[in-house]
C-alpha cells in the first residue's frame, strides 16, 4: 500500500512539474489553445451537423481547462498577462470561421429538408393531376346523353340541308364525347362520320378525309377490321378520295369494304 501511495505521489508530482515547466510543444498548444478548440468544434459540427449542446460543452471545456491551468501551473500564471490577449485575439479571429461552419451545416440541413419537401410536393401534384385526369375521363351519363341528342339534331339538320348548323352541332357532340367518353370511343367516331359527310357535301374533301380517317381508325381499333361499320367507314373515305380524283385509293378502299361485306355474308350464312 505504501508503495502504491508513493507511486501515485510521484505521478502527481511529475504532472505538476510538467505543468510548471512544460516543454515547448505543450507551451505552443497552450498559446494556441482557442484555435485548436475552434478547429475541433468546426470539424465536429461539420461531421455531426452541430448537435445540440456542442457549443456549451466546448465552452465548458475551455473554462475548465483555464481553471485547471491557473491552479496547477506557475508557468501559466506568470504568463497569463501575455496569453490572455493572444487568446482574445484568436477567439475574435475564429468567430467568423465558427459562424461560417455552423451556417454551412445548418444551410446544408435545411437544403436537404427543402429538397425532400419539394419532392413530396411534386409527388402530391402528380397524384392530384392523375386523380383529376382519371375523374375527367370517367364517363358522365347525362352529358353523353346530351351529346347523343345533339348528334341526332345535327343529323336532322344535315338531312334538311342546313349544313352550317349541322356542322356546328356535330362539332359540339364531338367535343362532349371526346371529353366524357374518351378520344377513342366509337361514339366519337359517329360524330366524326357525320362531320365528314357535311364536309364532303360541301366538297371540302380534305377536311372530310381527315374526319373519316380518324373515324375509321377508331372503329378498327374498337370494333375490329371486319366489322360492318368499318366497311361503311371505308366507303365514306373512298368517296372522299374519289372527290379529289384519287381513283387508285378509291378502288383500294372499295375492295376492302366489299371483302368485309363478303365475310359478313359468309358468317351469317354459316350461322
Amino acid at each position: 500500500m505504501d508503495d502504491q501511495a508513493s507511486s501515485r505521489g510521484k505521478i502527481t508530482e511529475e504532472a505538476f512539474r510538467f505543468f510548471d515547466a512544460p516543454p515547448i510543444w505543450f507551451a505552443l498548444i497552450v498559446w494556441m489553445y482557442p484555435l485548436f478548440l475552434v478547429v475541433l468544434f468546426v470539424l465536429i459540427a461539420c461531421v455531426l451537423g452541430c448537435p445540440d449542446g456542442l457549443g456549451y460543452f466546448m465552452l465548458f471545456l475551455f473554462f475548465a481547462s483555464l481553471i485547471f491551468l491557473f491552479q496547477s501551473s506557475r508557468w501559466f500564471r506568470s504568463r497569463v498577462a501575455l496569453i490572455a490577449p493572444c487568446w482574445l485575439f484568436l477567439v475574435i479571429a475564429c468567430t467568423s470561421t465558427t459562424q461560417g461552419a455552423l451556417t454551412s451545416a445548418v444551410t446544408r440541413a435545411f437544403s436537404s429538408v427543402n429538397s425532400q419537401l419539394q419532392k413530396l410536393s411534386e409527388i402530391e401534384a402528380r397524384e392530384r393531376q392523375s386523380k383529376e385526369h382519371s375523374v375527367a375521363l370517367e364517363p358522365n351519363p347525362q352529358l353523353l346523353e346530351r351529346a347523343r341528342a345533339v348528334s341526332k339534331l345535327a343529323s336532322s339538320c344535315y338531312s334538311q340541308g342546313k349544313y352550317d348548323e349541322s356542322e356546328s352541332l356535330f362539332l359540339q357532340s364531338l367535343a362532349l364525347r371526346e371529353k366524357h367518353a374518351g378520344p377513342n370511343d366509337p361514339e366519337v367516331a359517329e360524330s366524326l362520320i357525320g362531320l365528314g359527310l357535311v364536309y364532303a357535301t360541301r366538297r371540302q374533301f380534305d377536311k372530310a378525309i381527315v374526319a373519316h380517317k380518324r373515324a375509321l381508325a377508331i372503329d378498327e381499333e374498337q370494333l375490329g377490321h371486319d366489322h360492318p361499320i368499318v366497311a361503311s367507314d371505308l366507303r365514306n373515305l373512298a368517296s372522299d378520295y374519289k372527290g379529289i380524283g384519287n381513283l387508285a385509293e378509291y378502288e383500294k378502299l372499295i375492295k376492302r369494304a366489299i371483302a368485309i361485306d363478303g365475310n359478313v355474308l359468309k358468317s351469317s350464312s354459316l350461322s
